[in-house]
């Protein structure tokens, strides 16, 4: 009779094991599909399921074209660009280059000894959206035009494959729309500086 219980107990006991563990790997599944959860995402419905709906952020790049320079175009690949208006009210557009072969930077250099890469926002049929230009520069400038840092010379000197992301700023107008007028902007006509 005693051998019968503890059967009977050892059992029970494994059951019991067996059930909590399917029970927990089931919520490490549930844990790892799911990544954010809201109060609107539970359905609590009374046969006690829990569902969970997972969101992934969508990023989108808005087309526009970017021309090399000729001094850059068989040396550097576009590999990114967006599109965006900043919290001041500027038109941005960043631009990630990749190195495809070496450049010698110092017949691009300005007086300063720096590659001044700049841009200019253009419509689909490469007329220059002037409400962007601004009224001194008449140019989108990178930071590297601003600050007077060697980092496109850097990058130019670097090897095969390395990346580089400036952004370039467009002042608008004085009363341009700017989100209006970077919409018109489907080409990025970059040119060196000197």
């Amino acid at each position: 009779m005693k051998i019968k219980f503890l059967f009977i107990a050892a059992l029970a006991v494994a059951v019991a094991f067996t059930s909590c563990k399917s029970k927990t790997t089931e919520k490490q599944d549930k844990d790892s599909e799911s990544t954010e959860m809201s109060d609107d995402s539970w359905d609590s419905s009374d046969d006690g399921v829990i569902t969970v709906e997972t969101t992934e952020p969508t990023v989108t790049t808005p087309e526009i074209e970017v021309e090399l320079p000729d001094q850059l175009k068989d040396n550097v690949e576009v590999i990114r660009v967006s599109k965006k208006v900043d919290e001041i009210n500027y038109a941005v557009v960043t631009i990630t280059f990749k190195l495809l072969n070496k450049v010698d930077p110092k017949p691009l250099c300005n007086k300063s000894g720096n590659v001044n890469i700049v841009g200019v926002g253009q419509d689909e049929d490469g007329v220059d959206v002037e409400e962007l230009l601004g009224s001194l520069t008449r140019t989108w400038f990178s930071e590297e035009g601003l600050y007077e840092k060697p980092i496109f010379n850097e990058f130019l000197e670097s090897e095969p494959g390395e990346t580089l992301t400036l952004r370039f700023d467009g002042e608008p107008c004085k009363g341009a729309n700017t989100r209006a007028e970077l919409e018109k902007v489907k080409k990025f006509k970059l040119k060196i500086k000197k």
